[in-house]
């Protein structure tokens, strides 16, 4: 599409930005597998957007990585070849 202007942005719970859950540590017994707790690791009452993704206009990519490599932006037709390896 020539433009992201219209997709809506899903947003995500504040809780997965501000929030840790993990067992508990004590400088003494070591790490405690049977108290898990979620901690607050922000400050109270700050407030947080959490997108589930953006929308990068297509002039600021100048390659996608995968997994199996990079593609490079070919500089002449401003166009990604996705065939090439």
């Amino acid at each position: 599409m020539s433009s992201g202007e219209h997709i809506q942005i899903e947003e995500r719970p504040s809780r997965e930005l501000v929030t840790i859950r993990g067992p508990v540590v004590s400088k003494h017994l070591g790490i405690d597998a049977q108290d898990i707790r979620t901690v607050s690791i922000a400050a109270q009452g700050i407030d947080v957007w959490n997108a589930a993704f953006d929308v990068t206009p297509a002039s600021l990519i100048t390659a996608i990585v995968t997994e199996k490599g990079v593609i490079v932006k070919d500089d002449e037709e401003d166009e990604y070849d996705l065939a090439k390896p």
